[in-house]
């Protein structure tokens, strides 16, 4: 269904992958590759925390 969240990546999995783009970010040559792996990086840990409840507006 539409309203069911979408399933969280294993921790484990998500911690390895975050790892080795790290790894390819200390070997990448060009400034601008950190930027795209910075961008991944937060990429696996969208997939990987659990999403916070909105908060409703407070009725006045």
């Amino acid at each position: 269904m539409a309203d069911e969240p979408e399933a969280l990546m294993d921790p484990f999995k998500a911690l390895k992958i975050i790892e080795m783009l790290v790894d390819v970010a200390e070997e990448a040559d060009n400034p601008v590759a950190a930027d795209l792996i910075l961008r991944e990086i937060r990429n696996v840990l969208a997939k990987t925390m659990p999403k916070k409840p909105r908060r409703r507006p407070r009725k006045a």
